[in-house]
């Protein structure tokens, strides 16, 4: 029984901590407008967005990384051949 309410708890939580305010603005946008703003309000205003815009720009680095050494290789390639 403590366990399910401890469950319960630690879902109730997460579920006050990632609720954002209604978006501002006209209804003429639409359902998908509106499912827009609201995904990218969530994605602001989670406790871990921090984590995630760090994910992102590791992501980011490791593509630049990846785009030079691709160029590194077609010039060590262009220069051997």
């Amino acid at each position: 029984m403590i366990r399910h309410s401890l469950w319960i708890s630690a879902l109730l939580t997460l579920a006050a901590c990632t609720s954002s305010p209604p978006p501002q603005g006209s209804a003429q946008g639409g359902a998908a407008a509106h499912a827009k703003s609201t995904s990218a309000a969530m994605r602001t205003n989670v406790p871990w967005s921090s984590a995630l815009k760090d994910e992102q720009r590791a992501r980011d680095v490791q593509k630049l990384i990846n785009q030079h050494a691709k160029k590194q290789r077609a010039q060590i390639e262009k220069e051997t051949h």
